[in-house]
């Protein structure tokens, strides 16, 4: 039996335990004979990882929380109520802010022509995060978003062209992004005489591109659409989503109209967190480029720590200069709106064709055992939104690269490497009687706690059921804190959440003929769940992370 197949049969056994006082049966016998299978191998080594050391397996405050808010009335199980307002993210206190905001934004001071639509305030909250979380959710990160409005399901990737981050790379002084996307995409096959057009077109491109190199060196003052003061290269794929999402889905005011409400009418003092204040401690050098960045991020020569006040953004100033240096026949040419998804309706994950599984990446691969495990887990940042029936949740991120000025504006502009284009896992699965579509983030590889999640857990509870293929959510969120683990190789070895395990487990891991490693959490979920029959829907957040719901939470299920 090959290395892996004993890891996972021995993870199996753990899962399967998990899951016992939700299961109708227990197969007693697989348990024994794979209980002694293992009865030979010795060797269990638990290693507590410090937690100064690697924030990312930091021991949780076992603070009580809720984990669930739906959309019905706290005293009738049967009577939904309209405009019910739930919000997700890391910092309460703004939050709550956001949410009086909210009620408030219908009064005439206001001077709004129309009441806001659902689409509308989300972007008021996208542009919150952008102060909360300046280094991940910032104008030039990737945004994925997974939308459930209007009776419809959507999952949107929205990242900058690689293609034309190439070109950028290469050629950063020219000025034409059609141009640019050109000359970054591959030559389509076709005859020898088609081949031979394209190549003689590409040389007179070429010839193009060289005079227009020319005449910028003659010029003073130049129209472009990026400069190199502003970066070249820099590219504002957050913003384009909320565009679109405008668009998309039609809306009574514009990006600029509504950042113009957020800055005028949003009262709020912004403070360090957590997350960003270890940001900030550990990229001091990062920031002291511009005398406007030292101002912003700096008391004197000290950086700012947690709980100092920090610099408001001008979001209309960002979007006036979005607008003007990306026009819009640019930007199919700037961006990229991915909406891909693999289909498991058979297999590997389950033969059911009742349960249909929609995933934003290959899951087959950690089926056949390839895992694709970062050096470091990819820190992003995650928020959403629910109004009745109508939810929305995205997550945002980016590598930092340094700060930048856009009109006297300071904003952390960064990159995605292509690797990192798909920084969450997510997965959609729908049953005739219910809709779960879950995001795995904040780890080294979110797909593979999917993966399990998915095969291990959700599905063989679901196999249990009879018609019409029926979790409830008591069941839905006990899968939520089953314990993870992750698979490490070069020397093979697992992490393990070994303080989420019961006592059986802890002893079938002393089995275990390769090393244990504990670790307090492992990735971060973040779901939607929809029960059709019940007309039931809710938000979903995992206690492992710094997520908190708010607005009108009352009626919601405690952490116990």
């Amino acid at each position: 039996m090959k290395s892996y197949e004993k890891i996972i049969l021995v993870i199996l056994v753990i899962l399967k335990n998990s899951i016992q006082p939700l299961l109708l049966f227990r197969v007693k016998t697989i348990v024994t004979a794979l209980f002694l299978l293992l009865l030979n191998s010795c060797s269990f080594i638990i290693k507590n990882v410090e937690r100064e050391e690697d924030p990312f397996y930091r021991l949780k405050d076992n603070q009580q929380r809720t984990t669930f808010c739906d959309n019905y009335h706290p005293e009738s199980a049967k009577q939904p109520i309209k405009q019910r307002t739930i919000i997700s993210g890391e910092y309460s206190n703004a939050q709550d802010h956001f949410y009086k905001f909210l009620q408030r934004s219908n009064e005439k001071k206001f001077n709004l022509k129309f009441n806001l639509t659902f689409i509308e305030k989300f972007v008021l909250l996208s542009f919150l995060q952008f102060n909360l979380r300046p280094e991940v959710s910032s104008p030039t990160a990737n945004l994925l978003l997974f939308i459930e409005h209007q009776g419809k399901s959507k999952y949107w990737n929205f990242t900058a062209n690689p293609h034309l981050l190439k070109a950028m790379a290469i050629h950063s002084k020219l000025t034409d992004l059609i141009a640019l996307k050109e000359k970054a995409m591959p030559i389509k096959p076709g005859s020898i005489i088609e081949q031979q057009q394209q190549q003689k077109k590409k040389q007179q491109e070429q010839q193009k591109l060289q005079k227009i190199q020319k005449q910028q060196k003659q010029q003073k003052k130049q129209k472009e659409v990026l400069t190199k003061k502003n970066t070249a290269g820099t590219l504002y794929p957050s913003l384009f989503a909320l565009e679109t999402l405008l668009q998309a889905y039609p809306s009574n005011h514009s990006l600029l109209e509504l950042a113009t409400l957020f800055d005028q009418h949003f009262n709020y003092t912004f403070k360090v967190e957590e997350k960003f204040g270890t940001f900030l401690a550990t990229n001091e050098n990062l920031l002291k480029g511009t005398e406007i960045s030292k101002n912003s991020y700096f008391r004197d020569d000290e950086i700012l720590k947690k709980g100092e006040v920090l610099p408001r953004i001008n979001i209309r100033k960002i979007i006036l200069h979005y607008l003007k240096y990306v026009s819009k026949e640019h930007k199919d040419a700037a961006y990229v709106a991915d909406n891909q998804v693999f289909a498991y309706h058979n297999g590997p994950i389950t033969d059911n064709t009742q349960i249909k599984i929609d995933c934003n990446l290959d899951l087959k691969l950690y089926h056949d055992y390839q895992y694709k495990v970062l050096t470091q887990k990819a820190n992003s940042n995650q928020y959403a939104l629910q109004i009745d029936d109508s939810a929305l949740w995205a997550s945002s991120f980016q590598l930092p690269g340094a700060a930048q000025i856009i009109d006297g504006e300071i904003i952390i502009a960064g990159s995605v490497p292509l690797e990192l284009r798909n920084h969450a896992a997510v997965c959609m699965i729908n049953t005739p009687a219910m809709h779960l579509s879950i995001l795995a983030a904040e780890d080294r590889d979110p797909g593979l706690h999917l993966f399990h999640f998915l095969k291990n857990n959700f599905v063989p509870l679901l196999s249990t059921k009879t018609s019409p293929y029926f979790l409830s959510l008591q069941e839905t969120v006990q899968l939520y804190d089953l314990p993870r683990y992750l698979i490490l190789q070069d020397p093979l070895r697992i992490i393990i959440e070994t303080t989420r395990m019961t006592a059986d487990q802890q002893r079938e891991c002393y089995l275990m003929d390769y090393a244990i490693y504990h670790a307090n959490r492992l990735a971060s979920f973040l779901g939607y769940l929809r029960l059709t029959n019940l007309n039931f829907s809710g938000i979903i957040i995992d206690k492992r992370s710094e997520q908190h719901l708010n607005g009108d939470c009352t009626h919601a299920l405690p952490i116990n």
